[in-house]
């Protein structure tokens, strides 16, 4: 079963009910790229997780970051 999982200020993960996102097309395109491309990594045997704003390939890019685990590596 898939979690969501989010950082407080003070650097806590806590489970979250649900998520919303705040973004325009440039946003939405770049997320679902970023997930595209961690669904065609995830079953690589050295594959554990990826980050948002290590993907981007824009230098500029200062939005919130997205995690991805392969759930096996993260509990």
């Amino acid at each position: 079963m898939m979690k969501i999982y989010g950082g407080t200020e003070g650097g806590d993960a806590i489970e979250l009910r649900d998520l919303t996102l705040l973004v325009d097309v440039a946003d939405l395109t770049l997320v679902i790229d970023f997930l595209k491309s961690c669904l065609e990594e995830i079953d690589s045997p050295d594959w554990e997780h990826e980050h948002l704003c290590d993907y981007s390939s824009d230098q500029d890019y200062s939005g919130p970051d997205i995690e991805v685990w392969k759930a096996k590596n993260y509990e």
